[in-house]
């Protein structure tokens, strides 16, 4: 994999994790535990997802 490519994966994926969570941060000031669990839910739900289409496509 060339060196190009990873950079590129890198600055997609840190904007697609990165971004949310920062405007989650912005927006509740008082309760940035319970954005911070949501935001992970959100993306543990996203990965199980994927996994469960996959193994029915497979």
């Amino acid at each position: 994999m060339s060196v190009s490519s990873l950079v590129l994966w890198d600055g997609a994926y840190g904007g697609v994790s990165l971004g949310p969570m920062t405007w989650m941060m912005n927006a509740v000031t008082r309760a940035m535990e319970v954005a911070g669990s949501l935001h992970a839910g959100v993306f543990n739900v996203g990965i199980a997802t994927g996994d469960w289409g996959g193994r029915l496509a497979a």
